[in-house]
Order: C-alpha cells, then sequence, then structure tokens
C-alpha cells in the first residue's frame, strides 16, 4: 500500500463534483492538492487546502509548461464538459469544440507530457455515454463493443482508445474510471437526484403539499459519488494501471429510490407523492463492477438511500 502522505496531486475539473470530492479524500490522506478550472465559477464551492489554478490545459505549450511546474505524482482529469440528459443534446449542438478540447485535447497532452515524466501516474474520468446509444446488452463489461452516444459519447470513446493506444505502446500509466450515473451533495442542479432532492424538500417543509415524480417506472444505473472516489483512492493506493468500471452494479426504479429514501425520512409523505409512468422504457445500461471489486477490494454502496437522505440535509441548511 502506497503512503499518499505529502504526495502532490493535480485534480483537473476542481471544481466539479468529482473533483470536489476527491480534492477532500486526498487532502485527509496527506496529499497537496493543486486545483485545475478553465476558468473560476464563483456559484461552486470551494474546497478548503485546495491552490486553485484556473488554465485551459487543451492548449498544448502552456498546459506542458504548467505540467512541468507542478510536476505531481498523481493526475486526476474529470474535466470533460457534460450537461443532464435534458439539455446534452442543446450543449453538443452548441459547444462541441469545448468537449473535445475538455476531453481529447487535455487528455492527449497529459499523455504527451507523461511520457517525459513517467514517475506521475494518470487517471481518467471516462463516461459510459461510450455505450449508451444502442448497446447489445444491459449490462456492460470491461472490453465490450462500444455503441457512443453523441459528441461526448465520442470523444470519451476516443479518449479510452488513446489511454489503451499509450499504454500498449509505451507503457504509460494511465488508468481509465468508466463512470455510471453517481451523485452527491456536489453534484449541480438539473441533474436527476437533486431536481428529486428539492422536489422531496418542498413537500418536507411544507412548501407543497404534493409532487408529482415523472417517469418513475424509468430504471436507472446510480451510485454515491463519494463511494466512487474511495476506489479511486484505492488505485493509487494500490498502484494500479488498468481501467476500472464504477456503477452500482445494479437497476433500479426512480420510484424505488424516491419510496427508499422517503421513507428514511417520514414514511407519511409517501401518500402525498403521485407517481407517473412512462408508456415505453428505454434500454437501461449499467456496470460489471465484479473485476473492480476483486482487484481494488471495493464494492458499490447497496443503496442511494443514505446519499439521497445527505443530499437533502445539504439542500436544507
Amino acid at each position: 500500500m502506497e503512503d499518499l502522505k505529502d504526495k502532490k496531486a493535480l485534480v483537473i475539473g476542481a471544481l466539479g463534483q468529482d473533483g470536489q470530492i476527491i480534492s477532500l479524500k486526498l487532502i485527509e490522506k496527506g496529499v497537496s492538492v493543486i486545483g485545475v478550472a478553465k476558468s473560476n465559477d464563483i456559484h461552486r464551492q470551494k474546497i478548503e487546502g485546495v491552490d486553485y489554478k484556473f488554465i485551459d490545459l487543451s492548449k498544448s505549450d502552456s498546459s506542458f509548461e504548467f505540467l512541468s511546474k507542478i510536476n505531481p505524482d498523481y493526475i486526476f482529469h474529470f474535466g470533460a464538459k457534460n450537461a443532464n440528459s435534458k439539455n446534452m443534446t442543446s450543449m453538443e449542438n452548441k459547444e462541441p469544440e469545448s468537449i473535445i478540447e475538455s476531453t481529447i485535447k487535455i487528455s492527449t497532452n497529459l499523455f504527451d507530457w507523461q511520457l517525459g515524466n513517467i514517475k506521475t501516474k494518470i487517471l481518467v474520468g471516462l463516461s459510459a455515454f461510450m455505450y449508451s446509444n444502442s448497446p447489445r446488452d444491459s449490462k456492460i463489461e470491461l472490453g465490450v463493443e462500444y455503441s457512443p452516444k453523441g459528441i461526448y459519447g465520442r470523444c470519451h470513446m476516443a479518449t479510452h482508445q488513446k489511454i489503451i493506444e499509450y499504454r500498449n505502446l509505451h507503457g504509460s500509466d494511465i488508468s481509465g474510471l468508466i463512470l455510471f450515473n453517481h451523485t452527491s451533495r456536489y453534484s449541480k442542479k438539473g441533474f436527476l437526484v437533486p431536481d428529486l432532492v428539492e422536489k422531496i424538500s418542498k413537500l418536507k417543509n411544507k412548501e407543497s403539499k404534493s409532487i408529482t415524480i415523472n417517469e418513475s417506472n424509468k430504471q436507472i444505473d446510480i451510485s454515491s459519488a463519494q463511494n466512487f472516489c474511495d476506489g479511486f483512492v484505492n488505485i493509487i493506493e494500490k498502484n494500479f494501471t488498468r481501467d476500472f468500471i464504477f456503477s452500482s452494479g445494479k437497476l433500479v426504479t426512480i420510484r424505488n429510490i424516491v419510496e427508499e429514501a422517503v421513507t428514511a425520512i417520514d414514511a407519511d409523505l409517501l401518500t402525498q407523492i403521485n407517481f407517473v409512468d412512462q408508456a415505453q422504457i428505454n434500454n437501461p445500461i449499467y456496470g460489471d463492477v465484479s473485476s473492480t471489486t476483486k482487484i481494488l477490494g471495493w464494492s458499490p454502496d447497496e443503496s442511494i438511500r443514505d446519499t439521497f437522505v445527505d443530499m437533502l440535509d445539504s439542500f436544507d441548511d
């Protein structure tokens, strides 16, 4: 087990959910954290102890100079530009270059810089959108055929292919983290679970007499982002170089999530919730975490309930 104390980590996408959580966990381990974002966002929480820098790492010259100056032991790249499912298509139409820059271009710069700095370990967050367009099976395993959805999915696919290429050709110490849906109190508004939390909060605080949950029979794979980041720390502590799938490893309905969480808060509130099913259900996917569990000794949380309740407490604060 590698001692992380006094190591230095660069976290790209430091103002996003995963960037915030991994920064906290690394600081707890005694790691010095430099957090990078393309621009400052005053609405996003800054983590105490993180040295924030605002720089565009998609530009090769400036990124090489910056990386050489920082010379980190670890790089976590969670900087891919994204949006919730409702706005993803619009974002892809309006900002395709931003998606390309934040995935393929930044990753390529990191990998090229690493060729001359082989002691640095890189972990790259990838998306299940690489497989979600027309999957042959609901269960996604490592090595399964790509089925990318939209520009976002294609860019993550291309990044994953580069990871494999650099590992095979150069022995590069790069791990791809194939991430399925995950959430926390650091998640941005507009995504599914934060929206559900906001509705339940209004019900709990008597700001609404009743609420409606649409598509309640829709099946999703949803996990705790805190739990995922524990796995990321395990990767660098145990010094693995390979790809990992992070997922709950199962599908649950939106109704199941809400009922379990609300029962833990106040079961009487369930009588004030109108669950509406949708006529047709899309083919959902979830990840096979068996190899991740076996190799890392990590396992997904059994339930999203505790994460939901924590998000509700944070929303009410």
